[in-house]
């Protein structure tokens, strides 16, 4: 009780814009593993073939990662922290 208590006092009260960022932060860092060959299988199919060398994944990788936070961030900031 001493916790409920405490989110009380700090007149802290989950919303469902609460619930929808705390499953963001857990899910799509776990679907933008872009970088490595482990990450998806398509990247570890390609690296197996030797073509791409490790450098350029993770180049690429960095990129689309980049990409994909900045387009998090912006669809938080606008759709669900209106």
């Amino acid at each position: 009780t001493s916790g409920s208590q405490a989110a009380d006092s700090m007149t802290v009260r989950p919303s469902a814009n609460v619930a929808a960022i705390m499953m963001l932060a857990v899910a799509v860092p776990a679907g933008l593993a872009f970088m490595l060959p482990m990450g998806t299988p398509p990247n570890a199919m390609a690296a197996a073939s030797g073509y791409p060398r490790m450098r350029q994944m993770l180049a690429y990788g960095s990129l689309v990662t980049f990409w994909s936070v900045l387009v998090l961030l912006v669809w938080l900031r606008f759709w669900v922290m209106r």
